[in-house]
């Protein structure tokens, strides 16, 4: 299924992004490819993209999707 350490990773970064903290280019890029390749689970996922648009995004996150 999904490892663990990834899904634990992926949801410190949806964690920073609800307490307002920016991404890096580098990080969106990272967390987005593993959107596109289904590494993560629907509901990960899902949080993400709707944690980033709450939060509105920066130029850099921008770039990195």
């Amino acid at each position: 299924m999904f490892p663990e350490h990834k899904i634990k990773e992926f949801g410190s970064k949806i964690c920073d992004l609800i307490k307002g903290k920016d991404l890096t280019c580098q990080e969106t890029k990272a967390l987005f490819s593993q959107v596109l390749l289904n590494e993560q689970p629907d509901l990960q996922q899902g949080a993400f993209l709707a944690t980033l648009t709450a939060k509105g995004e920066t130029p850099e996150e921008i770039a990195g999707g």
